[in-house]
């Protein structure tokens, strides 16, 4: 055994010496590939994310839990001794010309013989809330400071129901004043520690509710930090429970109309396979901060304690640009408008899926990043629903979708399925994965409507045979029949029919033209 080990150093010493870059370095940064999630080849400058160690904030003790009154005043917890307690609220002010934090102290105005922590600066510095051990009976609780004459009073336990019998802590209140979000283990959550959601009511916050299972699992979800870009709320929070259940990692989630989007993960090496948490950002829009317990990261300094503090600059972070979209739904035989409901879904990245709904007029507006392609699909009770895809361009300042006409019910009407994909130009297999959404909607509708029969209808374009048309068209007609039937639709509500390429309703000589002209229709053929 142990000549194998010195061979196996004696190799990686051989490596070392012929091949210098073949192994990291500690004391150079490294770069990384956004793309992915491990450190990579080197990259040009554009393409790299860089972590800081911020050394002068840590000790050899837990340090955590950043807020900033401005970019060179932080509060942040920490365990370190010299505190009043087991975890204490310390500060430090930062030189604007040399970029280095000062010692850190402790704030005694904050701290007492208890835990305190989770300190969050509200966005006009008014107030400081933090989390406080309120004895056996009460756990954790959050508490509010008031600033006055640039002092701190006293924190007293928040107003209303914020706090309750279990453990609550982590608060974060949005730019605008409008929103307060925390983390609590209190009972009826989704999971163990639950991140919860309550509006301003004048001078109170109104009665908090659990932020829903988009973004809660039956893990944990903790330190949420709320924030705004581009009249969007952004929730920053942490996860065991996202993709995986062994570490935290970081996620960020967009408020879109009133649902949050699918969280997206932050990208190496913001998050690695130790533990991220406790994300905020500097008043300026700068820097990221946020705590870990890594170990000898690539790009990093090695940390002191169990947790320390990182920044990253936001840049490498930033999101797409967001613009307001306009639609309009309306009768396709009166023109009158129609209050359908609308779900837009982002083909591009698959991170937003969201589902709003049309004013009495027909008329719905909605934030949307650029550069991306969706679907939307409208329906309404008594009308036949409609799909369609629309891609926003990358230097779009605003966006309005065409008009979608909805036709009602009744023989005779028809649909258009635009986003049934098949394996290929010359497939009849689907593409399951890519059009369980299309044709799911399809299975809806008849399954609640019993009584209605349907024609299901295949089109391609002409650049094949007379012959291999009418066959291909028939026979992916014949498959959008057979989900339908393995999803519980009667066999006998059901028709297939091929029609070629004879009915085009786009030029068949352009490559964007054949592709609108390869589509599934489906007609009522009677209700019963």
């Amino acid at each position: 055994m142990l000549h194998k080990c010195l061979y196996g150093l004696w190799v990686v010493f051989f490596m070392w010496v012929s091949y210098p870059n073949f192994l990291p370095k500690q004391d150079k940064i490294q770069k990384y590939d956004l793309l992915q999630d491990r450190a990579l080849i080197p990259l040009d400058i554009q393409d790299v994310i860089i972590v800081e160690h911020v050394s002068e904030l840590c000790s050899f003790y837990d340090d955590y839990e950043t807020t900033f009154r401005d970019d060179n005043s932080i509060l942040f917890t920490s365990t370190r001794p010299g505190g009043m307690g087991g975890e204490d609220i310390w500060s430090s002010k930062r030189d604007p010309s040399t970029g280095k934090w000062s010692e850190p102290k402790n704030v005694s105005a904050f701290n007492t013989r208890e835990n305190e922590g989770s300190p969050f600066v509200s966005p006009d510095g008014t107030k400081v809330y933090l989390a406080r051990d309120a004895g056996k009976d009460k756990m954790c609780d959050i508490f509010v400071s008031e600033i006055s004459g640039g002092k701190p009073t006293t924190p007293k336990p928040l107003a209303g129901s914020i706090n309750s019998n279990a453990w609550d802590a982590h608060p974060s209140v949005s730019p605008d004043g409008r929103y307060l979000v925390f983390t609590s283990l209190r009972s009826g959550g989704i999971g163990q520690h639950d991140i919860y959601i309550c509006e301003r009511q004048g001078d109170t916050w109104g009665t908090p509710k659990n932020i829903g299972n988009i973004i809660n699992t039956p893990f944990s979800e903790i330190s949420p930090f709320i924030t705004q870009d581009g009249g969007s709320y952004v929730l920053y929070f942490s996860s065991n429970g996202q993709k995986r259940a062994d570490a935290y990692d970081i996620y960020r989630s967009f408020l879109i109309g009133s649902e949050w989007s699918p969280p997206e993960k932050l990208q190496f090496p913001v998050n690695t396979e130790a533990d991220e948490k406790y994300f905020c950002i500097t008043p300026s829009g700068e820097y990221g901060y946020f705590s870990s317990n890594r170990r000898g990261v690539a790009g990093t300094k090695d940390s002191k304690g169990a947790h320390d503090i990182y920044r990253v600059k936001m840049s490498y972070l930033k999101k797409d640009k967001m613009v307001s979209v306009v639609g309009q739904v309306s009768d396709a035989t009166s023109n009158a408008g129609i209050n359908a409901k609308i779900t837009i879904t982002d083909i591009t990245k698959n991170a937003i899926n969201q589902v709003i709904s049309a004013d009495a007029s027909g008329r719905f507006k909605s934030n949307l990043p650029v550069g991306r392609t969706y679907t939307i699909q409208v329906s309404k009770d008594g009308y036949i629903f409609t799909t369609d895809n629309f891609t926003i361009p990358d230097n779009a300042n605003d966006f309005t979708i065409p008009t979608v006409k909805l036709n009602k019910k009744a023989a005779g009407a028809k649909g258009v399925l635009k986003n049934i994909i098949f394996m290929d130009a010359r497939s009849n297999q689907i593409n399951v994965k890519a059009s369980q959404k299309e044709l799911d909607f399809l299975v809806n509708l008849l399954l609640d409507n019993p009584d209605l029969k349907v024609k299901i209808i295949g089109h391609v374009s002409n650049d094949m045979s007379t012959d291999l048309a009418n066959k291909l068209s028939y026979e992916r007609a014949a498959a959008v029949v057979n989900y339908l039937v393995r999803n519980n639709v009667n066999i006998s509500r059901l028709k297939a029919e091929g029609m070629g390429f004879k009915q085009p309703i786009a030029d068949n000589n352009t490559p964007e033209g054949r592709k609108a002209n390869q589509r599934i229709e489906f007609v009522i053929v009677s209700e019963e």
